[in-house]
């Protein structure tokens, strides 16, 4: 250790202090482990030994050994005014020696309790360094709170001891901050400590905050017991005793979280159908609810990080929904799409935003990673919005998947990239290539115990559990298999949510897949309700006040960029034109993992903390103004098009009066609807799929715009006046709830509806509806005709076969549909209807071998 790192109290090296000096009224407790790594504690150090009324006590030089002289230290606190601890955070506290001092120094009855008025009246200053970034102290940071919710066991030791705790001087990102803005911190700490007590800020500061709890009510040992003095303050083996309750704040009697709820249920309860009644949307209603009640609206809650990580689940369980209406067969096919489009978007975007950052000026890390960042969208705002619109199903809806699906992939890459581009790297590379081998590893091991056991486990442990016939413990279950995945994934830093989506896609072809979508659905309603609500709490409202400008120019020159090289990947993906504006608008605003990326890379000192201020601040801004720019293209683009010529899909606007509404214009729905109007019957057909809609109008037919699965269109569309409601939507949830809405708000319609299958056209049938027909059982009579006359059969034969079966297949289903859910007595009834049938068949043709043949051919 050089010379000057010595304290001055510290013999025989202790310099004398001038004569003139007066007497000391400052003493500074200097507490770090290794001043050879010491950036900013050192200096500091240094400055304050050359202010003449400072003393400085290096704890680590003068007690080695740990053995505090607590007499010589409480004389030196007795002589001082001020006492000043300055040390780096360690592990969100103080350096050990240091904690240790206060437990021995601060005794019971001298410094606090009964007696103990040693302290009464004089400051304690905290002078600190941290080694995160400021931009890593906030709920969406690394650290997760402000810097503020670590000052308690400070403020509350001084209170204890009657002490005034003055505002702390803290430094954040030791290890990025440049030697001069050390240099200059080092001079504004000895200027305070030249000018101490005339702060203009201790004017307004009570002289001795405990000094007005009575003698009686501060904390003290009881005379009798075990507890020897100073335990509970020291070690907090016991607890102080009780201050009675004052009753002024009936909120004390209140859980917290009772309150939070009762706080978040009525903020969305307001604001939502407010927002859906200006014709707004929920989402924006839920982030300005938010807003309202978050640190910069009414305050009412101010720790959002643990709000927004709770509700973050609600993504989670909505790619798990995602999951569960994907086949593998089905994602196998989209492999082109995700990692072709996908992977182009995100290279795309992230090359043009690191040029444009590089010719502003930034260093090429910082751009790189700022694109990077910038590249990535929200999952949770575009997947919410296309299952507002339905637009899943569609050609856009399927490309906006594939995309945010590759970004949800490629976001784990991207986190790994940081450390490589940050200012330190790991000393030790055979160490840190062994960590990231190990971390590959468990990462392996962990997607194939997914697979495996949803392969192999998932419907085993289901079905015992649907036997116990208690339907909570399956809604147990299923949120038991998503929070165990979940956590699994993140235990390897993976994504949650991928996780999810991955469990949800090999239980697509589970008996139990429909039971799983009734019991989570609820839940992601709500948790992404409060995930949007989070986000409108964490829009940090204070960096866009202190840099307006900037924050402008980043959020419309990102949403520019990122939406010029989105819509010219929507034009080379052969999108609709009238689909292209609001796939551009979903996945052009920023994303949930850019808050990760750029808090990560402030941690990793890619670029300086205010950097990733500004950064998080446009993408939480992109967040909030995305759903506003949607509404503008609902509102003004479309009409504007029309008024140019360029036709968009016509909604219904005005109220139907057709006798006949026809749900779905595919290939079960044309027919129907082209029959109908062959013979002159008025249709108000609907269908979602923009493609199919224009399609349609190129060969004269009129079909609208819209989802059939809203209660309000369907009243627009004439269902109150409607006779006949034909379903021939081809996503079977999509029907079953059609049919429901019909049942419930339009009783007196006759119902007309597409199964997609035997288990769907037992749904229907629970559902009341008569008239159901399997999509594909009239055709495949017609195909094994075709196969009987090919053999030899005459046409009338062959006919009479086919009828035969299928006079007994409608009665099969008819004497099965009330087994349907017993696996046992439904497998028991098909056999005796297959013996049946195959005992018939073979008596006529018997019968028919013995008489002559006849009838037409």
């Amino acid at each position: 250790m050089t010379e000057p790192d010595k304290p001055m109290d510290s013999p025989p090296s202790a310099p004398t202090p001038p004569q003139h000096a007066p007497k000391t009224r400052i003493y500074v407790l200097a507490a770090h482990p290794d001043w050879g790594q010491s950036r900013i504690t050192r200096p500091l150090r240094d400055a304050a030994t050359a202010v003449p009324q400072v003393q400085v006590c290096d704890l680590y030089a003068r007690y080695p050994d740990y053995h505090i002289d607590v007499a010589t230290e409480q004389a030196r606190l007795t002589a001082a005014q001020l006492v000043v601890l300055l040390h780096p955070i360690q592990w969100y506290s103080m350096p050990a020696l240091q904690k240790l001092w206060l437990d021995e120094v601060l005794s019971h009855g001298w410094a606090y309790g009964q007696g103990g008025h040693a302290l009464r009246g004089k400051d304690l200053w905290l002078v600190a360094s941290t080694g995160g970034a400021e931009a890593s102290y906030h709920p969406q940071g690394y650290n997760r709170y402000f810097f503020d919710a670590f000052l308690p066991p400070y403020e509350q030791t001084a209170a204890l001891c009657g002490m005034r705790f003055l505002p702390p001087l803290i430094l954040h990102g030791a290890h990025s901050v440049s030697n001069a803005e050390v240099q200059q911190h080092a001079a504004v700490f000895r200027e305070r400590l030249l000018q101490y007590p005339h702060w203009p800020e201790l004017d307004d500061m009570d002289s001795c905050p405990a000094c007005e709890v009575p003698e009686q009510d501060r904390p003290h040992t009881p005379e009798s017991g075990a507890a020897t003095p100073g335990a509970w303050a020291a070690e907090g083996s016991a607890q102080p005793p009780a201050v009675p309750p004052s009753g002024s704040h009936v909120m004390d009697h209140t859980p917290a979280w009772l309150f939070n709820s009762f706080l978040y249920l009525s903020a969305a309860v307001i604001a939502v159908p407010l927002s859906q009644a200006l014709g707004l949307g929920a989402i924006i209603g839920y982030l300005g609810a938010g807003i309202a009640i978050g640190p910069w609206g009414l305050g009412l809650v101010t720790k959002v990080d643990d709000i927004l990580h709770f509700a973050e689940f609600g993504v989670v369980l909505m790619l798990f929904l995602v999951g569960l209406e994907l086949e593998p067969k089905r994602l196998w096919s989209l492999r082109r799409p995700i990692f072709g489009w996908g992977s182009a978007q995100v290279l795309a975007c992230a090359v043009a935003f690191t040029a444009v950052g590089m010719l502003a000026g930034y260093d090429w890390r910082t751009a790189l990673v700022a694109g990077l960042g910038l590249s990535l969208s929200s999952t949770a705002i575009a997947l919410q919005v296309m299952a507002q619109r339905n637009l899943m199903p569609t050609g856009s809806g399927q490309a906006g998947f594939s995309i945010l699906l590759f970004q949800d992939v490629a976001a784990i890459p991207i986190l790994a990239l940081l450390p490589l581009l940050g200012a330190d790297l790991m000393p030790n590379e055979a160490s840190a290539h062994a960590g990231r081998a190990e971390q590959a590893i468990k990462i392996v091991a962990i997607i194939a115990a997914i697979v495996l056991g949803g392969r192999l486990l998932m419907r085993p442990v289901f079905r015992w559990i649907a036997a116990s016939r208690t339907p909570e413990i399956f809604t147990a279950a299923s949120l038991l298999l998503v929070v165990g995945i979940a956590t699994l994934m993140q235990q390897v830093g993976l994504s949650m949510a991928l996780g999810a989506f991955l469990a949800g896609v090999l239980l697509a072809e589970s008996e139990y897949r429909r039971e799983l979508e009734t019991n989570i659905e609820p839940f992601k309603g709500l948790l992404l309700g409060l995930f949007f609500m989070a986000v409108g709490m964490g829009v940090d409202f204070g960096v866009l006040a202190q840099f307006p400008l900037q924050m402008v120019g980043i959020v419309l020159g990102f949403l520019a960029v990122k939406g010029l090289v989105i819509y010219t990947l929507a034009r080379a993906m052969a999108l609709p034109f009238q689909e292209r504006a609001v796939f551009t608008l979903l996945l052009a605003q920023g994303g949930e993992f850019a808050f990760v990326v750029f808090q990560t890379a402030a941690g990793a000192q890619v670029f300086a903390p205010q950097t990733a201020s500004l950064l998080v601040g446009a993408v939480a801004v992109s967040m909030l103004v995305s759903p506003l720019l949607l509404v503008a293209v609902d509102k003004w683009l479309l009409p504007r098009w029309a008024q140019r010529g360029v036709t968009p899909m016509e909604e219904i606007s005005e109220p139907q009066d057709a006798p006949i509404i026809v749900a779905g214009f595919g290939r079960y729905g044309q027919i129907v609807s082209r029959v109908l109007m062959a013979q002159g019957s008025q249709c108000t057909v609907l269908d979602h799929d923009a493609e199919m809609i224009e399609a349609a109008r190129r060969f004269g037919y009129r079909v609208f715009f819209g989802d059939a699965t809203r209660l309000d269109l369907l009243r627009t569309a004439g269902a109150e006046k409607a006779k006949i409601l034909v379903v021939a939507v081809d996503d079977v949830a999509q029907s079953l709830k059609i049919v429901d809405l019909a049942r419930a708000h339009f009783p007196h319609l006759e119902l007309v509806a597409r199964a997609h299958d035997v288990t769907h056209w037992n749904q229907l049938r629970e559902r009341g509806v008569m008239r159901v027909e399997r999509e594909l059982f009239e055709s495949s009579l017609r195909s094994a005709r075709s196969v009987l006359e090919l053999l030899g059969h005459t046409p009338h034969a062959a006919r009479q076969t086919a009828m035969r079966f299928r006079q007994h297949n409608l009665a099969l289903f008819e004497q099965l549909h009330p087994h349907y859910k017993d696996s046992a007595k439904l497998m028991s009834v098909v056999k005796q209807g297959r013996q049946q049938l195959e005992e018939q068949m073979a008596q006529e043709r018997a019968a028919q071998a013995q008489r002559h043949p006849g009838g037409w051919n």
